[in-house]
């Protein structure tokens, strides 16, 4: 396990290094149609979780999830 001192050390000697040239971001390296197909890939997957998000059986364990923690923090007297 590194102690926080040495991490620290370290930290520290990182900050005096050199900037190196900039990298080039990922939108520089691909091309626009690989761009927009990885775009759309992106959209699509959000689009499934957000699906995913309101079928039934997620909704009723986010309330069981809330009612539990409502209980944790008010329990009755």
């Amino acid at each position: 396990m590194i102690s926080p001192l040495s991490w620290y050390g370290r930290y520290e000697e990182s900050r005096m290094v050199p900037p190196h040239s900039p990298k080039p971001s990922v939108g520089d390296l691909l091309s626009p149609p690989v761009q927009a197909q990885m775009i759309e890939a992106i959209e699509a997957h959000l689009r499934a979780w957000r699906l995913r998000l309101q079928h039934p059986k997620v909704r009723a364990l986010r309330q069981v999830r809330q009612s539990i923690g409502a209980l944790l923090l008010y329990p009755p007297s």
